[in-house]
């Protein structure tokens, strides 16, 4: 299980009042395609990745430090935003394991080694184990929508900008 944005993490963005939520980072859904993405096939019909799938994933995955590698986790020019769903609205399913997996890497900043610009917001109500961008981000600029934006929106303005709220676009072209 992995406890997504737990007490002190550097840059979550919980909102008002918002918790940090547990999942199992374990694959579930159409695993047959992950399977033949990463030549491994063990998987087919299954609902539930074996534990030979997950360590051989792992050891592909850019967040692995298991095998003695040590992934870089240093982005000083980039600016970046995470978004996971923390619930689903009622009738859309379960939170999926997008969550804890996308932790498992976001969990590797810390104040000291941040990109520029960094956040992690939970969004509530999702429509969909994945739809951020249908659900609420209580925790996007509390201070100009009081916790009530849209997810699409929120992810647009932190994008692109929004100069009607004076908020500044975290997507911009930089030289060097």
């Amino acid at each position: 299980m992995v406890n997504v944005c737990g007490s002190g993490q550097y840059g979550c963005q919980l909102g008002s009042g918002g918790s940090s939520w547990t999942l199992s980072p374990s694959y579930v859904g159409v695993n047959g395609q992950v399977g033949l993405w990463t030549n491994d096939n063990s998987c087919r019909g299954s609902s539930i990745t074996t534990s030979s799938s997950n360590a051989a994933w792992l050891a592909q995955s850019i967040v692995d430090q298991s095998t003695g590698a040590t992934p870089t986790f240093s982005y000083p020019d980039t600016a970046m935003s995470g978004w996971l769903c923390r619930s689903v609205a009622t009738g859309y399913g379960l939170p999926n394991n997008s969550s804890s997996q996308g932790q498992i890497f976001y969990a590797n900043f810390t104040s000291s080694s941040h990109p520029l610009n960094y956040n992690v917001y939970a969004a509530d109500n999702c429509q969909g184990a994945e739809n951020v961008g249908s659900g609420n981000v209580p925790g996007y600029q509390p201070g100009v929508f009081s916790g009530t934006i849209q997810g699409s929106n929120a992810v647009v303005d932190d994008m692109v900008g929004n100069s009607t709220y004076s908020i500044s676009a975290q997507c911009v072209r930089r030289t060097h």
